[in-house]
């Protein structure tokens, strides 16, 4: 009988400690890569998170630069129920973790399969929903509920938004080398060096 109560007190406790939330987002807006070319339907990854510490977005920009201290809550395709490229509106069902309690909300978008491998890339921080700007824990629906990225709901911190033609561009960004590639570059370099001691 004591071990029944045990097992059933476990199993409340792990019930409580999850914290699910679904996260629709969706856009008014085209959205673009570096080269102002539409992001086409299916493609490209839109990922909700934080930051860490945010970055200074100047300069010559790195991937890494832009997600070295991103922490990714969820991501998903462009997918647009209008069959339009460059718009996007899905749902995430994801988890809101202990780490993402109370953190400010992320958007990043990219021209890749996930933010790591894409080389445009846009960062926008989400400065109203009906749930607050932050991550909140609130079992069992949870936050932030819905984004919409826009001009007005929230700041762009790096990309670029034509008011004209209503559309978010990209930036471009550096791809970082594989640690092959270093591997490869210091051996040539070694190589090199060796070749022109012994000249």
């Amino acid at each position: 009988m004591q071990n029944s109560t045990k097992l059933i007190a476990s199993v409340i406790i792990a019930t409580a400690s999850v914290h699910a939330a679904t996260i629709t987002l969706n856009t008014n807006s085209f959205v673009a890569d570096s080269t102002n070319t539409d992001i086409v339907k299916n493609t490209g990854v839109v990922s909700v998170g934080t930051y860490s510490s945010l970055p200074t977005f100047t300069g010559v920009l790195t991937n890494s630069d832009v997600t070295g201290s991103y922490m990714e809550l969820g991501y998903g395709v462009f997918d647009s129920p209008l069959e339009f490229d460059g718009f996007f509106n899905f749902d995430l069902n994801v988890e809101i973790l202990n780490s993402f309690n109370n953190q400010d909300i992320y958007l990043v978008l990219g021209d890749g399969s996930t933010v790591q491998d894409s080389d445009s890339l846009l960062v926008w921080k989400s400065t109203e929903n009906p749930d607050g700007n932050v991550f909140i824990e609130d079992n069992p629906i949870g936050g932030p509920g819905s984004i919409v990225l826009d001009s007005e709901t929230g700041d762009l911190i790096l990309g670029s938004f034509d008011s004209d033609t209503n559309r978010f561009s990209m930036s471009s960004v550096l791809a970082i080398p594989e640690p092959s590639t270093f591997a490869l570059s210091g051996l040539a370099l070694f190589a090199l060096a060796g070749r022109r001691s012994r000249q």
